[in-house]
């Protein structure tokens, strides 16, 4: 394989892991509880401030979540489209979804929404990092 094969199964990677950071931020924002938040925003824990912002903007923290979701799945399977032609050939392209359909619904839906699903500490760390993309994307629309 060369530097640009890499590359690409970099970027299928980090795709991925992009993936599985918006159904785990998904799932963490709309199963958490709102007023245990609020008590550890009170004991002024800065995770809790960030995800009571999230909380509270709804709308955008949904929005945020629906088009980082879209990116990174049209994206890797966009990406595993051109790797499996470059490869393989068209033919094998069916092949190539199949796979690529059960390693993204495994890796990046699954596994992340129930992890997040059941640790607090996690989602806390997930809804305040999110807070930066609804910042980022607010600041895009415009």
């Amino acid at each position: 394989m060369d530097d640009d094969e890499w590359a690409k199964i970099l970027l299928l990677i980090l795709l991925l892991i992009g993936a599985a950071y918006c159904a785990s931020a998904e799932i963490a924002f709309l199963s958490i509880s709102i007023i245990r938040v609020k008590n550890l925003a009170d004991e002024s824990d800065k995770r809790a401030n960030k995800a009571l912002y999230v909380t509270e903007n709804f709308d955008k923290a949904i929005t945020t979540l629906l088009i980082g979701n879209n990116i990174t799945h049209i994206g890797f399977s966009s990406l595993v489209t051109l790797i499996v032609t470059h490869i393989w050939g068209t033919p094998y392209v069916k092949y190539g979804t199949v796979i690529s359909t059960f390693i993204v619904f495994l890796f990046s839906e699954m596994l992340p929404k129930s992890y997040a699903k059941s640790n607090l500490d996690y989602a806390l760390k997930v809804l305040s990092f999110l807070s930066v993309f609804i910042i980022i994307f607010s600041i895009a629309k415009y």
